[in-house]
């Protein structure tokens, strides 16, 4: 190693010889130096070693000194140079190892440098360099010498094969002078957990004992004076902790190994290193070898009782921390060793010295250790390993592992290597035995996927290990995994330890005692690494690990395949999915080229050389993390969850390899991460937390530390939660129980357990399930549960279908028992009564549908009607969904488009909220039920049993002896009349079997549930309906809907069968005057608009609290109405309007009248309350509904001009009454609010305008009570926008109305069509030769090929296709700025200064064209005390909903609608990004503008050629016209610049603000004449030859407003000349050098 400085030193070799003689060669190949020496048994000598094999440099040379003997002998070597060296022990090679931890001093002045050499044996070796990001490879017999200004200390050195590794520093001076140390370290293999510090000197010197730390959380205790209170640290990997030994020695005691160097200052000589020989290490017999002409010390610790027996004469001292030790410190002159220390007495013996400017240490050399010793036997040599394995003490053992994951979206990496994505969702092999072998363990681990955000993507959701005939999965619930089907908390320990299942920072780990280990965050990251020994075994998506990454896609009879999809379905396994797919539905995701660069901006942080994860990056390539980082972030529309969560897998990566990463790579990648309670974050904490099950778990830890939540002091880890150790559960039979948690101990529920939380000792008690019930594991839980299940069902209109399957039809419209408890003798049996109220629909009383479904369970009423779709309440209240009883006996909540009531003992009642009903019971209640739906007893010929036992004859009378209560109006049967039937021949009319025929149909979307449900009555139901219905959709629909539920029951596939045209689920019907569009699932909401000026919108209770606007917050509290969103509340109804404008009429539309608002006329109020006064009248014909007469006068006044204002005013009281169930009388006449109404049809108060339409006659709906409108004559319906005759009504087709004449192209342009009279017929469509098929402007048609044919676009722009689409693109760009004071340059050109210090109008969009994207960009002026002029404080770009605002001073920060946030920021679903450029905040956006401001005086806004002529403001017009840049709001040009940039003016809120410096008329007149700034207009004066080139009057403006500014200051003056003359001279303008003369200046 480098001593000092390179070259002339004394480099030497003391080597004695113990037992025998020996001949010892010496080789050093880089110098080619060779010697052989003679040594006699126990002689000793000096061997001097060439000056030059000293290594110089951080380089890979062959300066190797290889020593070989015939016999057993020790070395020590020595450098030696003028006033520096040090000594070391040599160690042997059977004493080497492949993993060190260094130590270097961390003193020494610079350049000189710390310092650890590496050298390798007689073989190719691989060397990691942890913490310095270094892989190097050395050749037989070469060494690497690394170098560093920095400590070396706690760097972590791997090898492939042993090599021995020396530390320490050229120059280690602390005072005086340099002095080279340096030491052979002890490989972690050979470390020690207790050791003995003697303090050396016991005196003025300075010693230290430094403790370095290979693995995290140890442990480390030192013990000075008393074992009874030590000093405890917890180290973590190549932390270093310093033990002052200067006068007391120490014992020091740690949970895991360490390493121990001792580092003195050597007062009065120079410095000295020497490891310290751990109490496992004492021998009875050391040699230890002085320096010749040093004064030297030997230092000996030795036990105690047998001190006496030790050679050589010493005085003892107690250890104080082990009075079971002495040790002694012994001056031995300048002799020169070696000198034997030997007793009855386990010892270690050290030697160091001294000389003025030198100093040196060293152990002794271990004499026992070189005792003969027979050769052990071979154990591995008749033993025969696999493929991949190695022998090792008799025992074949894998040779290595192979890692393969799934990440993100998830991105595969095979055991080989090979990279791909696929977004299947169903179930798939990751991997299993393809080729099982004796001795190896078979094992299959699966993967389940599903989509979240997008449903484009997926992500692994679950994973199942099955191994030892146990099945493990790990699902979505942290601190918890499925074991046999068994819910289980962690940590889990199954057979003795052959399956454990712990949790490891953020991850579950599930691995086996054959070395498979599964890791997965319970979120999208998945790692499985297996054993070499399963090589070439293995088959699934993770390859056939055979080391050939090219044939992966393999399938599992072996055959390649060259698809992704194709190999990955070839590994899929059946699951209970029906609705997986494995391509992504058709549309995989792709990222293009220009989001991918962007997103490496943001995901490039993972390879930056100089950011956080740079330590990494030579040990875990970083390259694969930040292309699947691009990926998914790109995908996911730039969710920032997908990059932490990238990161945090490499970071996972590189604290497994060793590496550890700073916890502040959260802070810079804005990826924090919240703690549960009773947790905090560490970095690099314990990847063995304690638990309730394992409170001393982190003390046996050998893992690396992980990053992630700990649980806080006194707190450990009890399934998902930490909790106070008194709050601590159960463990029994290797699982972990929750306090106070019931179990069943067995298979065959027999004995019930429950975890005493007191004791800690599970109780059982023996049990069993009853009759009625079957010992079962279901999600998760062991119980009891009921043998079966069985389902009756409500639908149509309605076909009721009872438990024991008995189809029947019933259309009485009173409430009627669905079905309910008979009996409560059987008190395990929870009462309920299920009620249902039927209804007819619209004019048809043929036929009655399902209206209300009421539950009455544990005192309880849970109402559904159709009335309130979509709402549900609970004891006459409405609850938000999902909801959940407060002991959990019974939930409600939506799937699909049922309304669901689940109760604890298993009842089910589902609901539509339309007419389709379905009530599940458990087998506990077999024959103890009646009603509609039966007696359940499995006998369908005794099912029209009625209450009083008797036998009903018919359907009615069945139905009727079950009515719960008489409801006012409702029937019996068919309004007491004989129910209307569809004969045979009807219902096989082909307009009702073919569509209805999808339900039977082998190859339709039903097919996959034929075998799971008969489709064969629902076909009939469907056909019935259809037939009664006249072929109206919504019975088909209806019908359809049946099937799909019971399928679905049932866990029947059904593919897609709705869409846009067929059964849609939004509606769109005239009502009155009025156009209502109507969403009746999920959550119904209503919107109704006169199209005239009066609309309203209805939303359902479960919107309270979670809506904004111009309607208000919903919250019950009116008088917070007027909050903005930002969260502000208002109370000027103008801000409130304003702020809630929608982001795309932002820019063009204006809120309020400003100056022309129309003020209630007092000259009019008379006449207005007049027209008002029907409103108010008492015997009017509002008189039962009386309210908006105020509002009514209030605009009548104000529009005078305007006729019909009251009309609108009272036509919307009318509504709101009728709506109101109230009864209005006749208002309107001919002369008053007259309505004209379309031919063939007539004004009424009560019209019924959407159930006598054309679409009626297929399909009737509830209307409002009473509506006012336009109502068809007598034999015509509403078609749409007129009446029509009956036979000239529009056409029904799958649920999409056409009006009559109406022509369509459907399909891919295969048909056109056309709807005449009710016909519907449809001809073959072929497109020509030079037309495509496309879908225009909603419509779809044959378009000319070339996309750009008659394709318009702006004046500026070009046309291209892109895509096969035709696309406009800006032919240029322009930029407007504001700099300096400032000054301006418009998009055309103009120049001009203003120094203003209000809010102004820099740029926005006219409104011209309204398919650009509008902006507003205001920027705010302010100056500075002292100052010249004005600066830009502040820009703020309004687009797109945001407001987005630069700050003066706030550098690499930019505020988004209030909330400040550092730079970069992406709005990507918006195509608006900010980032830093050059120290630059740049925003882009996707549609052509770009805005830039540097913090300072520099703004300008960039735009590209597509916004030519549609901008205004203080930028100019951009027209490519100088002359109408100073144009105002209005309109009008001014000349005068003050007047110009002040009609740009916002209002604000700084009212001192002002355009130009305040300055009286005189001073100004005085600034204006020749004295001052009118020197500069003078046509004789020393500027006029510069008039005609440069315009001087904006100077002369600027120097007039900088002497108002100033108040008159010179200084100002001749600045303001200055700028003039400096313009001039600029365009090589004269200019009189007598200005400065007659300015004075």
């Amino acid at each position: 190693m480098t001593n000092y400085l390179y070259g002339k030193g004394t480099l030497t070799l003391t080597i004695t010889a113990f037992d025998a003689p020996a001949t010892v060669k010496i080789e050093i190949n880089a110098v080619r130096y060779s010697e052989k020496v003679d040594i006699g048994k126990g002689e000793t000598k000096r061997i001097v070693l060439p000056s030059n094999a000293e290594i110089d440099n951080e380089e890979i040379s062959k300066k190797t000194v290889y020593i070989s003997s015939t016999a057993d002998i020790s070395v020590v070597s020595a450098s030696l140079k003028e006033y520096t060296g040090d000594s070391s022990v040599i160690f042997p090679i059977s004493q080497l190892g492949t993993s060190y931890i260094a130590f270097t001093p961390d003193t020494g002045p610079a350049p000189f440098q710390k310092l650890v050499a590496i050298i390798n044996g007689n073989y190719m070796n691989k060397i990691e360099i942890f913490g310095r990001n270094k892989i190097i490879n050395l050749a037989p017999y070469e060494v690497y010498q690394l170098r560093s200004g920095d400590t070396l200390s706690g760097t972590k050195i791997k090898s492939t094969s042993p090599v021995a590794v020396l530390a320490g520093h050229q120059c280690s001076m602390v005072v005086g002078t340099c002095e080279h140390v340096f030491e052979q370290l002890v490989p972690v293999e050979r470390l020690s957990n207790e050791y003995l510090i003697p303090a050396m000197h016991l005196s003025s010197s300075q010693d230290t004992a430094y403790v370095v730390a290979p693995e995290d959380n140890t442990i480390v205790s030192v013990f000075d004076r008393s074992i009874s209170y030590p000093i405890k640290k917890s180290l973590n990997s190549g932390d270093v902790l310093p033990v002052d030994v200067s006068r007391n020695p120490k014992l020091i005691q740690s949970s895991k190994n360490i390493m121990v160097m001792y580092f003195s200052n050597n007062l009065p000589y120079d410095e000295f290193l020497t490891n310290v020989i751990p109490i496992s290490e004492m021998s009875k017999s050391w040699t230890i070898h002085s320096q010749e002409g040093f004064d030297n010390t030997v230092v000996v610790i030795a036990e105690a009782a047998s001190t006496s027996t030790i050679s050589g004469s010493f005085w003892w001292r107690k250890f104080p921390a082990n009075e079971k030790y002495v040790y002694a410190i012994k001056a031995i002159a300048s002799d020169r060793g070696p000198i034997t220390i030997s007793g009855n007495s386990l010892m270690a013996a050290y030697v160091y010295g001294g000389k003025l400017r030198y100093g040196y240490a060293t152990t002794g050399v271990c004499n026992t250790a070189f005792t003969s010793m027979p050769t052990p036997p071979d154990l591995c040599e008749s033993v025969k390993c696999l493929q991949q394995e190695e022998c090792r003490k008799g025992v074949c053992v894998p040779a290595f592992a192979a890692t393969c994951h799934a990440v993100g979206d998830p991105h595969f990496r095979t055991f080989d290597g090979k990279l791909f994505n696929f977004q299947g969702t169903c179930s798939y092999v990751m991997v299993n035995n393809t080729k099982p072998q004796k001795g190896l363990t078979p094992f299959t681990i699966l993967t389940k996927n599903n989509r979240r955000a997008s449903r484009r993507v997926a992500y692994v959701r679950t994973v199942s290990v099955l191994v030892y005939g146990h099945t493990v999965v790990a699902g979505s619930q942290r601190g918890l995994v499925e074991f046999d089907g068994e819910n289980t908390y962690l940590p889990l320990i199954v057979d003795n330890g052959k399956i454990k299942v712990n949790q490891r920072g953020m991850d579950v780990i599930i691995s086996t005692d054959f070395g498979l280990e599964v890791k997965y965050d319970w979120n999208m990251m998945l790692y499985i690494t297996v054993p070499s020994s399963y090589f070439q075994t293995v088959g699934g998506l993770c390859g056939n690990y055979n080391g050939d990454r090219r044939d992966d896609y393999t399938d599992p009879k072996g055959k390649e395949l060259y698809s992704v999809i194709e190999f990955a379905k070839s590994w899929k396994v059946p699951d209970n999915d029906l609705f997986c797919n494995d391509d992504c539905n058709g549309q995989c995701p792709s990222c293009s080229l220009n989001l991918q660069e962007e997103y490496k901006k943001d995901c490039g942080v993972i390879a930056k050389t100089d950011g956080p994860f740079a330590v990494c990056h030579n040990t875990v390539d970083p390259r694969m993390y930040v292309d699947n980082c691009v990926y998914d972030v790109c995908i996911n529309n730039g969710i920032r969850s997908f990059l932490c969560a990238t990161i945090q897998s490499y970071v996972g990566a590189c604290m497994s390899a060793g590496i550890k990463i700073a916890g502040n790579w959260r802070t810079i990648s804005n990826c924090p991460l919240d703690c549960p309670n009773n947790m905090h974050y560490e970095p690099c904490g314990t990847a063995c937390a304690a638990s309730c099950a394992d409170r001393s778990a982190p003390d046996k830890c050998t893992l690396p530390c992980v990053e992630g939540c700990q649980c806080n002091m006194g707190f450990v880890r009890s399934g998902d939660e930490c909790v106070p150790v008194k709050k601590c559960g159960c463990t029994s039979n290797g699982r972990y129980y929750l306090a106070e948690q019931t179990f069943w101990s067995e298979k065959q529920c027999t004995e019930k357990c429950v975890c005493n939380s007191t004791t800690g000792i599970v109780e059982c008690m023996p049990t069993k399930c009853k009759k009625s019930q079957v010992c079962d594991t279901r999600n998760g839980v062991k119980d009891c549960y009921p043998l079966s299940y069985s389902t009756c069902q409500g639908a149509g209109d309605p076909h009721y279908r009872t438990f024991d399957g008995k189809a029947f039809d019933f259309q009485g419209t009173c409430t009627y028992y669905l079905s309910k408890l008979l009996s409560t003798a059987d008190s395990s049996l929870t009462p309920f009564e299920v009620l249902v109220k039927n209804e007819n629909r619209g004019r048809n009383m043929a036929v009655a549908f399902t209206k209300i479904v009421t539950l009455t369970v544990y005192g309880y009423t849970i109402v559904l009607s159709k009335d309130i779709a979509g709402k549900v309440k609970v004891n006459n209240l409405f609850v938000n969904l999902p909801f959940e009883q407060e002991d959990g006996r019974f939930s409600i909540f939506r799937s699909g488009y049922f309304g669901v009531i689940r109760t604890d003992f298993d009842l089910t009642v589902k609901f539509n909220w339309d007419s389709h009903v379905v009530l599940t019971l458990p087998s506990t209640y077999y024959n103890e039920v009646g009603g509609l739906c039966g007696n359940w007893n499995d006998n369908a010929n005794d099912e029209f049993l009625s209450p009083n036992n008797s036998f009903a004859a018919t359907a009615t009378l069945f139905g009727n002896s079950w009515k719960a209560q008489d409801d006012p109006g409702c029937s019996v049967g068919c309004q007491g009349k004989a129910c209307a039937k569809c004969e045979a021949t009807e219902r096989n009319n082909i307009l009702f079997t073919k569509p209805c025929g999808t339900i039977i149909d082998k190859q339709g979307p039903f097919r996959g549930c034929h075998d799971k449900v008969s489709p064969n009555q629902f076909y009939e139901d469907c056909v019935y309906d259809m037939c009664m219905y006249g072929g109206h959709s919504s019975a088909l629909c209806s019908a359809l809907t049946a099937y799909t539920a019971a399928c679905q029951e049932a866990l029947g596939k059904v593919e897609s069968w709705r869409s846009n045209s067929f059964c849609r689920l939004i509606e769109v019907y005239q009502s009155g005057i009025n156009i209502v569009v109507e969403k009746s699932e999920w959550y119904p909401t209503k919107l109704t608009y006169d199209t005239v000026s009066s609309v309203r919108v209805e939303i359902p209770s479960t919107f309270k609290n979670a809506v904004k606007g111009i309607c208000g917050n919903y919250n019950g509290n009116s008088a917070d109405d007027f909050l903005l969103p930002d969260g502000v509340q208002t109370t000027s109804v103008e801000y409130f309007a304003g702020a809630w404008v929608s982001p795309s009429d932002k820019a063009i539309c204006q809120t309020g009248c400003g100056t022309k608002c129309s003020n209630p006329d007092k000259d009019k109020q008379t006449t207005a309350e007049t027209a008002c006064s029907l409103l108010m009248a008492e015997k009017g014909p509002f008189a039962s509904c009386h309210k908006f007469f105020d509002e009514c006068v209030k605009d009548t006044a104000a529009q005078s001009t305007d006729k019909t204002a009251h009309c609108r005013h009272i036509q919307r009281y009318v509504a709101s009454c009728q709506e109101m169930g109230t009864s209005i009388d006749t208002w309107r006449n001919q002369t008053f609010c007259p309505v004209t109404c379309s031919k063939n049809s007539h004004y009424e108060l009560c019209a019924d305008t959407c159930s006598s339409t054309c679409a009626s006659l297929t399909k009737s709906r509830k209307c409002p009570l009473c509506q006012e409108g336009c109502q068809c004559d007598d034999g015509f319906l509403f078609d749409g926008g007129e009446c029509k005759a009956l036979q000239d009504c529009g056409c029904h087709v799958l649920g999409t109305f056409y009006k009559s004449d109406e022509t369509v192209t459907r399909g891919d342009c295969e048909e056109k069509c056309s709807c005449k009279a009710g016909v519907f017929t449809c001809e073959p469509l072929k497109c020509d030769s030079d037309q495509f098929c496309d879908r225009k402007g909603g419509v779809t048609g044959c378009y000319k090929k070339d996309p750009c044919t008659n394709y318009m676009c702006r004046e500026q722009e070009y046309c291209i296709v892109q895509d096969n689409k035709a696309l406009c693109v800006a032919k240029s760009k322009v930029s407007c700025i504001a700099k300096g004071d400032p000054h301006y340059k418009t998009f055309d050109g103009n120049h001009f200064s203003f120094q203003g210090t209000c809010t102004y109008t820099l740029v926005k969009t006219s409104g011209k064209d309204p398919t650009l994207t509008p902006f507003n960009i205001v920027n705010k002026n302010d100056i500075l005390k002292g100052a010249r002029g004005s600066f830009i404080k502040s820009a703020t770009i309004t687009v797109k909903g945001h407001d987005i605002t630069f700050i003066q001073d706030s550098r690499n920060l930019v505020t988004i609608d209030g909330r400040l946030s550092n730079l970069p920021v992406n709005l990507n679903s918006e195509g608006i990004n900010i980032t830093l450029s050059d120290e630059i905040g740049v925003l882009q956006t996707n549609f052509g503008l770009e805005v830039m401001f540097n913090w300072v005086d520099t703004l300008m806004v960039t735009l590209s050629s597509s916004y030519y002529n549609n901008i205004v403001g203080m930028c100019g017009t951009y027209s490519n016209n100088l002359e109408d840049d100073y144009v105002t709001p209005n309109g009008n040009r001014l000349a005068d610049i003050t007047e110009w940039a002040k009609s740009w003016s916002v209002a604000e809120s700084n009212s001192s603000c002002w355009h130009f410096p305040p300055c009286s008329d005189e001073k100004k007149s005085l600034y204006n004449g020749q004295g001052y700034c009118g020197m500069i207009e003078n046509l004789t004066g020393p500027f006029a030859q510069c008039h005609n080139i440069i315009m001087k009057r904006r100077f002369t403006a600027d120097c007039l407003f900088q002497m108002c500014l100033s108040d008159g200051s010179q200084e100002a003056f001749c600045n303001a000349l200055n700028n003039y003359v400096s313009s001039c001279e600029l365009f090589m303008a004269d200019v009189s050098p007598e200005w400065k003369k007659l300015a004075n200046c």
